[in-house]
């Protein structure tokens, strides 16, 4: 661990820190060494340990989210056919199986509204790499049903949740248009 004190000072050298600001969540701290100014982070650890706390928070709230959503396919007659499928950096919440449809289900949780709804947090990138996902899918795993890509958008509470199913969201034919 690095101690600044003894560190980066000379025995003649003098350290007196000012608060100069907040960058996601980091004090930026000046620290004066012999009349000139250098920005060092203080308490960096404070700020992961937040980090990662929250984190695993927003992880929980999304692992709750997709089951719910499983859930809720299940319910209306789907079959369960991949859940967190991986290709390279991307990955697909639910993978889901109804006579002659495969679902590609992006999932988006959300614990309140202050941002918006989940839903419009599915951008054109994210839409394009589902199409690019689907594609990798259906020829790895020789399908030829139809394909249809939904977004589960979830809104959980303390006590309750609200789910709406956006079934056909985007379409491979729409995103080439634009």
């Amino acid at each position: 661990m690095l101690d600044v004190q003894k560190d980066w000072l000379t025995p003649t050298q003098s350290l007196d820190f000012v608060p100069s600001g907040m960058d996601w969540g980091m004090v930026w701290i000046k620290a004066e060494v012999s009349g000139g100014w250098k920005k060092i982070v203080f308490g960096a650890w404070l700020f992961f340990r937040i980090f990662a706390a929250a984190m695993a928070e927003h992880n929980d709230t999304g692992k709750r989210g997709e089951e719910l959503a499983r859930r809720h396919l299940e319910e209306q007659g789907f079959a369960i056919v991949e859940t967190n499928w991986r290709r390279g950096k991307y990955e697909v919440d639910i993978i889901a199986y109804k006579e002659g449809l495969i679902v590609f289900a992006e999932v988006k949780t959300r614990s309140n509204l202050g941002f918006g709804n989940p839903e419009e947090f599915v951008d054109h990138e994210k839409q394009r790499a589902y199409v690019r996902m689907a594609n990798a899918y259906v020829i790895k795993h020789q399908r030829e049903e139809e394909v249809r890509f939904d977004i589960i958008s979830v809104v959980m509470t303390a006590n309750s949740y609200r789910i709406e199913h956006i079934e056909g969201a985007f379409s491979a034919v729409e995103l080439g248009r634009r």
